[in-house]
Parts: C-alpha cells; structure tokens; sequence
C-alpha cells in the first residue's frame, strides 16, 4: 500500500507525517552512514606486519696481533784481499778510463774491480762467475753426457770427431749443445794454466761431482781490440786442446801433437814452431799465423780448450808483435828441439791481472811475462 494511502487509513495528520518521515530518513540515513563505516573499517584494515626485533650486536674489539720483530744485520760478504796492505791510512788512485767494456753489469773501464787486484771476479785459472769488463765468456761442455745428464759412449775418436764437425760447422754451439753444458759461465782475462789435474776445469765451473774430468771442451768467445796498428800472432800449447779463431779463421792450432791434424787441417808455418820446448811439458811451442789488427778496432775471437784422455791439463796463450823488441834467452838444444835464441814473450791478456790470479799461473820470467800490450776495449 502507498504510504500516502497508509496515512490516510489511519487518520495521521499532515503536518505530524512530515516531521515522522523527516525522523525516519534520518534514522535510516545515520545507520546507512554506521554501517557504511563500519564495512569501510574492515575492508581497509592493513594486513599484519612481523617485524623482528632489533638485537643490538656487540661491537667486536679488533686487536693488533704483536708479533716481535727481530731485525738481523746482513752481514756484507767480505772480498778476498789479494793486493799488498797499504802502508797509508789514506788511499790515493786514479779510477780507469771508461771505455766501453761490455760486462753483465754495466760498463766499467780498465777491467773494473779485478784490475784493481782484488781478485773479485777472476777465482779461478779459467775464469771467474762474474763479469767486470771485455773478458772472454767461457761454456763448459761434457761429451760424455747428453744435454738432461744421460750416458754417451765416447771414446778419444769420436771426441775429434765431434770437434772436427764443430769446425766444420763454423764453430756453430749448436754442435756442442747436444751434449751437457755446465749451468755456469766463466769469465777470463788470459788463459795460463800450468800443468795441474784434469780435474781443475769441471770444479772451476762448478761440475766436478758430475763431470768425469776428460772428454770435456770449453768454448770461449769475445771480442778483442789491438793497442796498436800492426801484425801479431798467437802462440803456445793445450794439453790436450788450444785453437784460436779470429774473425772466423783458424789462426793457430796449438793442441798436444797426438790430437794436432785430428781436430783441425790446420798447420804451422813458422819456422820457430817445434824448436822450443813450451814450459814444463814434454812439446814444443807452436806459433800462428801473422794476422793484421787495426787500432781501436774490434775483431771476434773464440777459443777452445779440451782435454781428452784425462790426467793432467796444461794451456798457454801468449802473443808477438811483428817488429818489436822482447828479451831475448838462448835455448839449447836436446834430442828433440833445435834450440836457439827465443823471445820471451807476453801472456795474450784483455786486462790487467789481479795478483791472486798472477798466483795461480805461477809465470816463469824465462819463459813469459806479464808485462806487454792489453786487448781489452778502453786500455
């Protein structure tokens, strides 16, 4: 039923039903808006956040580890002193000139430290570990190894053989390469050896444990520069082997008789060679042959001692000068040499000798001296 019609049913008054309805909406409009809220409420009700609880952490103290510290002096090694004590506190010497030496550690002129006489360098008869100048840089090979230390069947011919194939070659290290090679190098300024044990090389390159002392080779290389414009030749003896090459030519072929020929094609035509007998061995002095030298100019050299049955070893280098003047000895003659008037010449030499190392060579003035021209860069 209509609610107009309601009212008029039950007789209410007009201006009463207004205010009624008036109420009535209000009523509905206040639990509309309630209820409205409240459906609001629980819709936008957040979801549960679970958050932990902050834990504050110890702050964990670092401490230095003390370890003591000891601080041990180095001891500086000591040189061996080979030159006479000053008879002065104060010293007074005028350094070389620098002249170009090529050595591992820098140029250093007038054959650096081991001119002086110290003997730092040159500790042996074939040299020493380090380089102080333009000496000759020397290999140590054992024919009777290969090149990882395993056994190779030698014998004294296939020794010259395998020699003969390194002249052959051009002196190419490659040859000897196959066979073991001392990790060590030596150093030297001159090659004077007196008659001594075999052994004396493979201890001198630091190999006497492992190297049997025979069947061994040494190559020595360089270069040399004449102190003055003129012909010179090499001449002496290697028990067993000395050749000498300069500028790629065999000059003089000095080994012991037995091997001379074997080795090389190489022979002397100097009338002097195999009149004198060389030092304290039972052969002669052999002489090379006239090369011409250019001051202050640089030419290759390389040199190659060997011994080959084992026993005793010997090698002497000196060196002439065509026109100059040397201390003449008269020689007399036995059933084997001539004999006759010698010159008594210089040792060949690229520096000054440390006394220590003049020593060792143990020179007999009637036979050589250490006094004569120096073929190092920079004398």
């Amino acid at each position: 039923m209509p609610i107009r019609n309601f009212l008029k049913a039950k007789g209410v008054v007009r201006g009463r039903s207004l205010a009624f309805i008036i109420t009535v909406s209000l009523h509905v409009a206040l639990f509309l808006g309630a209820g409205f809220w409240v459906a609001m409420s629980v819709l936008q009700r957040e979801e549960p956040r679970f958050e932990g609880k902050q834990i504050s952490r110890p702050k964990m103290e670092i401490k230095k580890l003390q370890m003591p510290v000891q601080v041990k002096k180095i001891r500086q090694p000591k040189f061996k002193q080979t030159m006479a004590a000053p008879t002065t506190t104060s010293m007074d010497f005028k350094m070389p000139a620098m002249g170009g030496l090529k050595g591992a550690g820098g140029n250093l002129g007038g054959g650096g430290l081991g001119s002086l006489g110290f003997g730092i360098s040159f500790d042996t008869l074939f040299g020493g570990d380090a380089s102080v100048g333009n000496e000759l840089v020397g290999v140590f090979y054992d024919l009777k190894q290969s090149e990882t230390g395993d056994p190779v069947t030698m014998n004294d011919k296939r020794y010259c053989y395998i020699l003969k194939t390194f002249m052959e070659s051009s002196w190419k290290p490659k040859i000897l390469e196959e066979f073991f090679r001392a990790p060590k190098k030596k150093h030297t300024l001159a090659l004077i050896v007196p008659v001594m044990d075999a052994k004396a090389a493979p201890d001198a390159f630091g190999v006497g444990d492992i190297v049997e002392p025979k069947h061994w080779v040494i190559h020595y290389q360089g270069e040399i520069t004449a102190p003055e414009t003129g012909r010179y030749r090499f001449c002496g003896l290697g028990d067993d082997v000395l050749i000498v090459r300069i500028n790629r030519k065999i000059v003089m072929d000095a080994s012991w008789s037995a091997w001379r020929g074997k080795i090389t094609d190489w022979e002397s035509r100097a009338p002097e060679t195999g009149k004198f007998q060389n030092f304290d061995t039972p052969q002669s002095v052999v002489y090379g042959d006239w090369i011409r030298l250019k001051k202050g100019q640089p030419v290759a050299i390389e040199i190659l001692l060997g011994e080959i049955p084992g026993g005793k070893f010997s090698c002497s280098l000196l060196i002439e000068q065509a026109g100059k003047t040397y201390k003449q000895i008269t020689v007399a003659a036995t059933e084997k040499y001539e004999g006759g008037v010698r010159s008594v010449l210089p040792i060949f030499k690229l520096g000054e000798i440390p006394a220590g190392l003049k020593e060792k060579m143990k020179i007999n003035p009637a036979q050589c001296t250490l006094e004569g021209p120096i073929f190092g860069a920079g004398y």
